[in-house]
């Protein structure tokens, strides 16, 4: 098998690597280690279609993919009567777009090459270092409260985090966002040794301000974000 070949077939096996149980992998990082940026300038959905065709296995794993996604950006490939329909946009602000095509393996190679390019295309964007700033610091007030015992925010902090690195910006983000707001919400949150918090007395002022500054800032990052992407 020629390593052209060879590359292709990894780049196929992204959904099935994407969607194994404690696989830990992004698609993110499926993307990255693939090698999908090298052979993407040389890639055709014929060629795609003719692996799949090979590999029908492969196009299950494409349609599982897609019918497991939880977030709206990208694209989406279904059954519709007789015809496989594609559906969504090349890229957060592209206009919504429907093609039909009457084999599975002509439409999963399409979606193939429209899903990963739109993903690829978020990773080299201007969203993408406001991603990965909302990340980090969601990850930084996640560790925060972790460190004082406060468990049930850290917790959901960095399942947010995990899906937004997982490429479900959607999920991640709007479930970041109804945090905020209303009785009991993340910005309630005092960490003091009154409430049982494992904290000095002289630290309060300085770990309640780096929380409230972590807070405003991913609360800004994840406003901005959704506009983007919606």
């Amino acid at each position: 098998m020629n390593s052209e070949r060879t590359t292709l077939l990894r780049v196929l096996e992204i959904a099935r690597d994407h969607s194994r149980i404690g696989s830990g992998r992004s698609l993110r990082d499926l993307l990255e280690t693939s090698g999908y940026a090298a052979i993407r300038p040389r890639l055709t959905p014929q060629g795609v279609q003719d692996l799949l065709t090979q590999r029908p296995d492969l196009a299950t794993d494409w349609l599982n993919f897609s019918e497991d996604k939880r977030t709206s950006g990208g694209w989406a490939l279904t059954k519709q009567g007789d015809s496989w329909a594609l559906t969504g946009s090349a890229s957060p602000r592209s206009p919504h777009e429907k093609v039909l095509f009457s084999s599975l393996t002509e439409a999963c190679a399409q979606y193939v090459l429209r899903e990963l390019d739109f993903w690829f295309r978020v990773g080299s964007s201007p969203v993408d270092p406001q991603l990965a700033k909302l990340i980090r610091e969601t990850r930084r007030l996640a560790a925060l409260f972790a460190s004082y015992g406060i468990d049930d925010w850290a917790i959901s902090l960095h399942s947010d985090a995990s899906l937004m690195e997982a490429g479900k910006l959607a999920d991640g983000i709007n479930h970041l966002l109804s945090s905020f707001g209303g009785m009991g919400s993340i910005t309630d949150v005092f960490i003091c040794p009154e409430a049982g918090h494992p904290i000095l007395p002289k630290d309060v002022t300085r770990v309640n301000r780096e929380a409230d500054a972590l807070s405003t800032s991913i609360y800004n990052a994840a406003t901005a974000l959704r506009k983007l992407i919606a």
